[in-house]
């Protein structure tokens, strides 16, 4: 636990470091309060003051009683855009954390000359922190963020981003459609998957012979698959609740988008209203007319 808690002081002085001495945070800029950066990093009061502490002594921060901490004054921030790559990212990311220094490494091989910079951003203020640093001159190369993250950043008419259309297109592999149209807004594709979590959709081949169910089949439609389900569903002891659901749902709604998707949702501010009252039909059937679904929490 110690040499955890160690570690998360080094981290979280890291992350500030870089953030001032990429200009991301400028001189005399106040830092968010210790209780703040307790909640924003979850980590303790005892691990922010360390970070903290250590970072005076560098003589990148100063403190101002019954002030806060702030970014010393009459600190040199040197930018040297043509030779740094910034990045910036949301966190908690295992993304970050333990990829993106692989990514990171190999791109050192083929670009020796460029140093890469990667400053982390609790996601509970990320657009806040990153908004007010762009109206003082920051300007971050890549921004790694969540799919809802982005949506809130595209949407704003002062938001530039480029077109990486072309670039998606020279890929060696194509990224699977519905998810490549998930970043298309204004008529340019603004945003490209570089980490996405899969869902799989599975099932009990010993409960279908049971039940003298044909297995699933290619070309099924929404309806087969509800009619499917309400074949698997039994009620054992007749007291009117089913003992066995055809469906299990999981009640992440980091899931459910997938079956949006196949519905024609496209998420974006002008979205198909009828495809979204389709899926949302799609639920209520299965959960509450037809009952052959169950929420389960995910272990």
């Amino acid at each position: 636990m110690e040499r955890e808690n160690e570690f998360l002081y080094l981290q979280l002085a890291q992350n500030i470091r870089e953030q001032i001495l990429t200009g991301f945070l400028k001189p005399g800029k106040f830092l968010l309060s210790e209780n703040q950066l307790c909640k924003q990093y979850k980590i303790s009061r005892s691990s922010v003051r360390k970070a903290l502490d250590l970072l005076v002594q560098e003589g990148l921060i100063a403190k101002r009683v019954g002030q806060g901490t702030f970014v010393a004054p009459e600190l040199p921030v040197r930018e040297d855009r043509s030779r740094t790559l910034t990045i910036v990212a949301t966190s908690p990311s295992y993304f970050i954390d333990y990829c993106m220094p692989q990514v990171i490494a190999a791109f050192r091989r083929e670009y020796p000359h460029v140093a890469v910079k990667v400053l982390s951003i609790p996601g509970a203020a990320f657009r806040e922190s990153l908004e007010a640093s762009l109206e003082m001159g920051f300007q971050p190369d890549l921004l790694f963020v969540s799919d809802y993250q982005w949506k809130e950043f595209v949407q704003y008419p002062s938001s530039e981003f480029h077109d990486l259309k072309s670039l998606s297109d020279d890929l060696p592999h194509p990224i699977y459609p519905n998810l490549a149209q998930s970043f298309a807004f204004g008529g340019q594709t603004s945003a490209l998957p570089v980490s996405f979590s899969s869902v799989y959709l599975v099932y009990n081949p010993q409960l279908f012979a049971g039940s003298g169910v044909e297995p699933p089949q290619p070309g099924w439609q929404a309806g087969d698959f509800l009619a499917t389900a309400e074949a698997l569903t039994r009620d054992k002891d007749g007291d009117g609740i089913a003992d066995v659901c055809g469906f299990s749902l999981p009640i992440s709604l980091s899931r459910w988008p997938a079956v949006a998707l196949s519905f024609g949702v496209r998420f974006e501010r002008d979205h198909d209203s009828q495809a979204m009252t389709r899926t949302l039909a799609f639920f209520h059937d299965m959960l509450f007319r037809r009952k052959v679904a169950a929420l389960t929490v995910r272990s």
